[in-house]
């Protein structure tokens, strides 16, 4: 049950991202994509990419953090 509670709660998080935050996270983790790649993907810098992951993350933290 508590499984469930937590998945509810993640994916309540992940709604809240901006759209690029989350899409560079979920390319991140569930494609496995370096930072090159995801950059090439999304039409944007290795720089950028790394933004929007570490915003992503730090969100997620915070998020999970308050419930």
């Amino acid at each position: 049950m508590e499984s469930v509670q937590k998945k509810s709660q993640l994916d309540q998080a992940m709604a809240m991202l901006p759209a690029n935050q989350k899409m560079a996270l979920m390319i991140y983790l569930m494609e496995d994509k370096s930072h090159a790649e995801i950059a090439h993907e999304m039409g944007t810098s290795v720089g950028a990419v790394k933004v929007l992951l570490f915003r992503a993350r730090e969100s997620l933290k915070k998020s999970l953090e308050s419930l």
